[in-house]
């Protein structure tokens, strides 16, 4: 699975019938987007690059306090731990949607590994 059909996996299972297998109107997904080509895709791939960080916002709130350390951790990959406290207020203030999502995937793929 790409990182952002973990998270969006996490956030909502993914329907099990195709898009075009329901009634007009039937099927809203918060998560999931019906495509053209009759497969759900995660709605990273399909909404506007505006809505990633809104959408992250709701992922990030669903963690624990040990998984935000986790998450924080993961975002401050690279950074000296000498700077880690001012870098840490930034990288997550800063963090781009995509290491966002990479961090939140690497997060949840872990917890799944645990439980």
């Amino acid at each position: 699975m790409t990182d952002a059909e973990v998270i969006c996996e996490f956030m909502e299972p993914r329907p099990t019938k195709r898009p075009n297998e329901y009634a007009l109107g039937q099927c809203h997904r918060d998560w999931w987007a019906g495509t053209i080509t009759e497969r759900w895709a995660p709605v990273f791939e399909v909404c506007d690059p505006i809505e990633y960080l809104g959408r992250l916002h709701e992922v990030e709130a669903q963690l624990t306090e040990e998984q935000w350390l986790d998450y924080k951790c993961a975002l401050l990959e690279g950074v000296p731990h000498s700077t880690w406290h001012m870098a840490s207020f930034k990288a997550s203030v800063h963090a781009l949607a995509d290491q966002k999502i990479r961090a939140l995937a690497e997060l949840i793929r872990a917890g799944k590994e645990q439980g």
